[in-house]
């Protein structure tokens, strides 16, 4: 048997990093179906969908994931704070994520589990642009963002 290749030996090492670093993987999974909408990647909204069921996560909830801020209480503060995190690390330019939410997810989790986050949500920034054909590629934020969070 052939060794992986040299992205999928990458793609293993941050799984087993984002494992250990103590954050519940439904909340990872909650993270990367919104990394995936906000990029359009029907491929890979299905599958974490889908992942996410397996998971024990009910349809109910999940269909919130893409308008989370009207969700109010049917979000806890900690899948909330995941949802922000992973728009404004996928959001596209040169706007940083803003540091009161840096400082509101680092409190909720702490620095070992936002690391880890951040990395499962770099990862999936890769993962669901290169599923992109360039059509999807051209349309990937609008339909997701409100307008006021439009680059």
């Amino acid at each position: 048997m052939s060794p992986p290749a040299p992205h999928q030996a990458a793609v293993d090492l941050i799984h087993r990093c984002i494992e250990r670093c103590g954050l519940c993987l439904g909340l990872v999974g909650l993270a990367r179906l919104r990394v995936a909408q906000v990029h359009g990647c029907d491929a890979r909204i299905d599958a974490h969908f889908l992942s996410l069921i397996d998971a024990g996560f009910s349809i109910e909830k999940l269909v919130l994931v893409s308008d989370w801020r009207e969700a109010g209480a049917a979000l806890q503060p900690q899948e909330q704070a995941v949802l922000a995190w992973a728009e404004a690390l996928a959001r596209r330019g040169s706007t940083p994520a803003p540091d009161t939410l840096y400082q509101e997810v680092l409190a909720l989790m702490g620095q070992e589990a936002l690391v880890g986050l951040s990395l499962a949500i770099a990862l999936e920034n890769a993962l669901s642009q290169s599923f992109q054909t360039p059509a999807q590629a051209s349309h990937r934020l609008q339909p997701h963002l409100e307008e006021k969070d439009r680059p």
